[in-house]
C-alpha cells in the first residue's frame, strides 16, 4: 500500500487531490528513500530500534543527538521540485501520525524554506532530523508505541 511509503498526511493529500479539491502543488518524498539516504552515514533500523527500545534513556537521547548532527552534516541527493512560489514548506508525514491512537500532533516539524534547492535540502535534513528529536522518543515512550517513526517528507507550495 502506498501510504506504507508516504505515511498518512502525504496520503490525504493524495485523496484530496483525486476527489478534485484545489490542494497547493506537493512532491511527496517516500520513507524508502529517506531510509536508503539515511543508510549512506550509517544509520539504519536496526540501530534505532535499539535506541528507541532497548537503551537507557541517557544513551539513547546522547545517540538521537548524535544521529541529528550525523543527518544535517550530511549530504542528501534527493531531486527537489520545481514549483514556481517564492516559498515552499517542508512537511513530515509518518505512518504514525493521525493514526487511531496517537496524533503525534505538534511532534514532528515543518519548515518554511525559500524555494532555492540549497534551502529545500536544509529543510529536508532539519524535518528528517527532527524525527530523532528527544520531543519524539519521549512521545513514544508515553504512549508505548513499538515501531519507530517511518518519515515521508512533503515539499508543497506555500500559500500566504
Amino acid at each position: 500500500m502506498a501510504q506504507d511509503f508516504i505515511g498518512k498526511k502525504a496520503s490525504n493529500l493524495k485523496r484530496l487531490v483525486r476527489k478534485g479539491f484545489n490542494v497547493p502543488k506537493f512532491l511527496v518524498i517516500e520513507s524508502k528513500i529517506l531510509e536508503k539516504e539515511l543508510s549512506l552515514i550509517n544509520i539504519n533500523e536496526n540501530e534505532l530500534n535499539k535506541i528507541f527500545f532497548l537503551s537507557e534513556e541517557k544513551l539513547a537521547l546522547n545517540r538521537l543527538k548524535d544521529i541529528r548532527g550525523r543527518i544535517l552534516s550530511s549530504d542528501i541527493h534527493i531531486k527537489t521540485p520545481n514549483f514556481s512560489s517564492d516559498y515552499l514548506i517542508v512537511r513530515s508525514s509518518t505512518l504514525l501520525e493521525d493514526s487511531d491512537f496517537s496524533s503525534f500532533a505538534g511532534i514532528f516539524e515543518s519548515k518554511k524554506v525559500n524555494n532555492e534547492k540549497k534551502d529545500i535540502i536544509l529543510g529536508m535534513k532539519k524535518v528528517l532530523a527532527a524525527t530523532f528529536s528527544n520531543k519524539v522518543y519521549y512521545y513514544i515512550k508515553k504512549k508505548k508505541i513499538k515501531s519507530i517513526p517511518k518519515l515521508g517528507i512533503i515539499i508543497q507550495e506555500f500559500i500566504q
